[in-house]
Order: C-alpha cells, then structure tokens, then sequence
C-alpha cells in the first residue's frame, strides 16, 4: 500500500506540517532525530482513510538537520529536514 505523504515547511522554523492520505485506518509512529541518531521528539498517530493532517510543534528544537521516520503497518518512510533559527 503506497500512501501520499507531503512535509511543509522545509526548511521549517516553529512547525512542521505532515499530510497523509491513508488508504486504510492504521496507526502509525512519527520519530524525528538529529543528526548524532538522538530521538527528540515520537509520538504515535491513528490515521483514518482519507487525508490525515499532523501538527508538530517544533520551537523548542535547535536550529540543525533532522530526519523524520513514518513508521506504521505497509509504511516505512525517512524524509531530511532543516529547522531555521527563529
């Protein structure tokens, strides 16, 4: 199962915004880590079929180079990320 994913903004500064369009109802992990593999931030997400809108508030990460992994069931995907200084 293939599902649409879109990140904005990127590079980002105080959010990040994630748009899933789900195929089916599932539950899926959000991890973002830096560049030395520390998990800053994870939380899990129940997705229903359709368009799926996320919100990470992201103030209080520094200013760097991240990854965020989706993790859930048919989903394994890693996308880079710059967060801005405010």
């Amino acid at each position: 199962i293939e599902e649409s994913v879109t990140l904005f903004p990127n590079p980002f500064s105080d959010q990040l915004n994630i748009i899933i369009n789900s195929k089916a109802d599932r539950t899926i992990r959000l991890t973002l880590t830096n560049t030395e593999g520390k998990q800053v931030f994870a939380t899990d997400k129940e997705l229903s079929e359709g368009e799926n809108q996320i919100f990470i508030n992201t103030y209080n990460l520094s200013p760097g180079l991240y990854i965020l992994n989706i993790n859930g069931a048919s989903l394994s995907k890693a996308y880079p990320l710059i967060k801005l200084k405010q």
